[in-house]
C-alpha cells in the first residue's frame, strides 16, 4: 500500500460565517473530494478555519491550489504536510465541526493516533483564537 499525502492549513474568514454559509462550502467540497479521492476534516472557530486533507499527492496539490483561490478566506498558512500509511479520516469526504469548546477527538482516538496528527490538530484548534 502506498503512502497517503496530507496537508494541514489554517486561514481566516473574510467575515464571520453562518452555518448556512459554511454548508455552502461543505456540500460542493464533499462532492469534489469524493471525485478526487480526498478525505479530511474542516473546523471553524471564531472566524478561523483549520483543515486537514489527505489523498493522492496530485489531488492534494490541486485541491490546495483551488482552496487558495477561494475569496471567502485569507491568510492561508500551511502548518504541516507529509504522508501517512493509512487515512485518518477515510470515511469523511469532508468532515466538519464548529468548535464548541469540547475536544473534537476522544481520548481513545488521541491514544491510538500513532502519527501525532490528531494530537497536533486538537492542540492547535484549542488554541486558535
Amino acid at each position: 500500500m502506498s503512502a497517503i499525502d496530507y496537508l494541514i492549513y489554517v486561514s481566516s474568514a473574510v467575515k464571520p460565517m453562518s452555518e448556512d454559509e459554511i454548508r455552502d462550502i461543505l456540500v460542493p467540497s464533499q462532492t469534489k473530494n469524493a471525485r478526487l479521492n480526498v478525505s479530511g476534516l474542516l473546523v471553524y472557530r471564531s472566524g478561523n478555519f483549520i483543515q486537514y486533507i489527505e489523498g493522492p499527492q496530485e489531488s492534494i496539490q490541486s485541491l490546495y491550489h483551488s482552496i487558495c483561490q477561494d475569496s471567502r478566506h485569507r491568510d492561508m498558512t500551511v502548518l504541516d504536510q507529509g504522508s501517512v500509511n493509512t487515512r485518518l479520516f477515510g470515511d469523511w469526504k469532508m468532515g466538519y465541526t464548529l468548535y464548541s469548546g469540547k475536544p473534537i477527538f476522544t481520548e481513545i482516538e488521541l491514544i491510538q493516533d500513532t502519527s501525532g496528527i490528531k494530537k497536533t490538530l486538537s492542540a492547535f484548534i484549542e488554541n486558535l483564537r
